[in-house]
């Protein structure tokens, strides 16, 4: 589990302990995956939140 100290090191509300869910871990029954496939990325900044400017959008 690489990622698990990367993920436990965060302070709250970024920091997830995984193991809380799945005490298991990744081997366990109850672990499950789900792979999003984006179809469109759009970003945004404090101007396009203040409506200042549009979103840049890649389809």
């Amino acid at each position: 589990m690489r990622s698990r100290p990367r993920c436990t090191a965060k302070p709250p509300p970024l920091g997830y302990d995984f193991l809380g869910a799945f005490p298991d871990g990744p081997a366990g029954e109850t672990v499950s995956l789900l792979r999003l496939m984006p179809y469109r990325l759009r970003v945004t900044d404090v101007g396009t939140l203040s409506r200042q400017k549009a979103p840049l959008t890649w389809p």
